[in-house]
């Protein structure tokens, strides 16, 4: 973490204007960005390189297409300089306007997004896909929190990445155990596990996900252990948080505090997020319109980026059709489909339990975190799979299946060959992910899971 990001500092850093290619016409060329400091001035055109070379290398970009220029007050502007085929921001073609963050140019088949950026930032890697200004900034904020000693608290809008973010923190510590609890269910006792590893000299890692019910006897254990001083010999614990949710004042005052961004926050990361979809399930990067992929940068994502990945999910076989009118159509029911978004801590926020899964101990039926129960009754292959990941959630949360395990679980005594048994399982975990279980199933390098990270509680017939 040392080679990143904004540079400490007591001088104040005045963001300038900076504007990020986003539409991949050459996915490498995503995340190139061009900073326009008070009184500058530059012209686009086809043989423009002062983004990159073959940013504009586009057969309807003319010579000199568009000017951008930041004027003594500080205003950006963009001109259309008379191009042949016009210059549009966010979707409308324009002559002369001010643009604001989170604006997009679009010029031939670039997509620009407007953003405000340090004058000096840097980003080589990140545990979330992007390269801008926020994601440094949370960069930043969690090589501080690492370097404090004290345990960490991740604050996001849910679906924004936390749960990536802290198997990031456990990874970079080295340490050998890593836990994950998921603690809406635990109200008058901590479960004897999670007890072991608090108790534990092993450096581990233990990541909260959520607190216990407010005014619960497990929820005042965990905030005294969270706030406690710790030796280096200690476990580290790291709470992720809901913003949404409230939260005792003391923990702000105890807890390193990293902030996760929303993803309509970075609307520069919103290609790349897409690209990193893709490459993580070996898939071709969608070959979209820019108007496509215009949509998808204005989208206020609601849902953050666990939303743009069940949506892009959700459209992969028309990815491969090239249906873009039904793909677009998801993009915009995007912004309507997911809770509104969140800003302040309310007193009023429902619970984290009130928002959990519930499953039948057996796999019979379970609740989406929505409340609508959905029956297995009639269908045994899905049961044993489902019924499998409880026992191992319940067993232990974060505990992993391997493929082999559930196949012969979901298909006791049947024999299979050549890939077959696998070829059936993904079948199954495809139809529990359709029928409201995508944001729970995981994939893992060793088998499947429930996520540990997201709300659940078992309960018996």
């Amino acid at each position: 973490m040392s080679n990143t990001t904004i540079p400490d500092t007591d001088e104040p850093l005045i963001d300038e204007w900076c504007l990020f290619v986003a539409a991949p016409v050459d996915p490498a060329l995503v995340g190139v960005r061009r900073a326009l400091a008070r009184g500058a001035s530059v012209e686009l055109g086809r043989d423009d390189t002062s983004f990159a070379p073959n940013v504009f290398s586009d057969a309807r970009v003319s010579r000199r297409h568009a000017r951008l220029e930041v004027d003594d007050a500080g205003v950006l502007r963009v001109t259309d300089l008379g191009s042949s085929n016009g210059t549009t921001v966010n979707g409308a073609r324009v002559e002369r306007v001010s643009l604001a963050v989170g604006d997009v140019v679009r010029i031939g088949a670039a997509l620009l997004v407007v953003q405000r950026t340090p004058p000096r930032f840097s980003l080589p890697k990140s545990v979330l896909p992007g390269a801008g200004p926020t994601l440094a900034r949370m960069q930043s904020e969690l090589a501080r929190a690492l370097g404090s000693g004290r345990n960490i608290a991740l604050v996001e809008e849910q679906g924004s990445g936390a749960g990536r973010v802290a198997r990031e923190i456990h990874r970079i510590r080295g340490a050998e155990q890593a836990h994950e609890w998921a603690m809406s269910a635990w109200t008058d006792r901590l479960p004897t596990a999670l007890e072991q590893a608090l108790r534990a000299k092993d450096k581990a890692t233990i990541v909260l996900a959520g607190l216990p019910p407010r005014r619960s006897i497990a929820r005042s254990l965990i905030i005294e252990r969270l706030r406690a001083a710790r030796t280096t010999d200690d476990p580290l614990l790291v709470a992720v948080l809901d913003m949404a949710q409230p939260h005792e004042p003391e923990l702000s005052e105890s807890l390193a505090t990293v902030t996760v961004p929303a993803l309509r926050d970075r609307p520069e990361d919103v290609v790349p997020s897409a690209i990193a979809w893709a490459n993580q399930r070996a898939v071709a990067i969608p070959a979209l319109s820019a108007k496509a992929w215009l949509a998808m940068l204005r989208c206020p994502w609601p849902g953050n980026l666990a939303q743009l990945e069940a949506t892009l999910d959700q459209a992969r076989e028309a990815l491969g059709r090239g249906e873009e009118e039904q793909i677009e159509r998801w993009i915009r029911d995007a912004a309507t489909k997911a809770p509104a978004a969140r800003g302040a801590i309310e007193a009023t926020a429902p619970s984290a339990e009130d928002n959990a899964f519930v499953f039948a101990r057996s796999g019979k039926w379970f609740t989406l975190a929505t409340g609508e129960r959905v029956s297995l009754h009639r269908r045994e292959v899905l049961r044993r799979v489902l019924g499998a990941l409880v026992s191992a959630r319940d067993e232990q949360p974060g505990r992993v299946i391997n493929a082999e395990q559930l196949i012969a679980i979901a298909w006791a005594g049947e024999r299979f060959i050549d890939g077959s048994g696998e070829n059936r399982l993904h079948v199954a975990l495809t139809n529990l992910r359709q029928i409201g279980l995508r944001p729970i199933i995981e994939r893992v390098e060793d088998g499947y899971r429930l996520d540990p990270m997201v709300a659940t509680r078992i309960v018996e017939e």
